[in-house]
């Protein structure tokens, strides 16, 4: 009888352990899924001295960062329509800003050389998203 009920017994351990692990999986494919939705870099998976260890990035576009770039004000609204809408279009700067096109451009081509934007697309169908890794200062 005893090795039944230690049959038994292991195998409920195996089906808890395997809804454990489903559920992990389910939270960390989700988590990885909203970090991508929000441009942040997926999560990181590693093991170590033992542990499992995850790591979640934050937005590398903090305050701290902007000042060392020495961005104009229009820099900066356009940097905060662009977080809130996920991507920037030249003629929706220039309405926000109430600038030119030329200066639009200008701002915009700006921001790319530093590392911060990067472009999708030409002419007309143009659009700025942000930079996915940190740029070298």
């Amino acid at each position: 009888m005893k090795p039944v009920r230690l049959k038994i017994f292991i195998s409920s351990i195996q089906k808890e352990f395997k809804q454990i692990r489903l559920d992990l999986k389910a939270f960390l494919l989700g988590d990885a899924f909203l970090h991508r939705e929000a441009g942040l870099p997926e999560p990181q998976f590693e093991q170590r001295a033992g542990s499992f260890v995850i790591t979640l990035w934050r937005d590398w576009l903090t305050a701290e960062v902007l000042a060392s770039f020495h961005l104009n004000e229009r820099q900066l609204a356009g940097l905060a329509l662009l977080g809130s809408e996920g991507r920037l279009t030249s003629g929706r700067y220039q309405e926000e800003t109430r600038i030119s096109r030329q200066t639009a451009t200008r701002d915009l081509d700006d921001m790319v050389k530093k590392g911060i934007l990067e472009q999708r697309g030409e002419r007309r169908g143009a659009f700025y998203v942000k930079a996915k890794v940190i740029p070298q200062l």
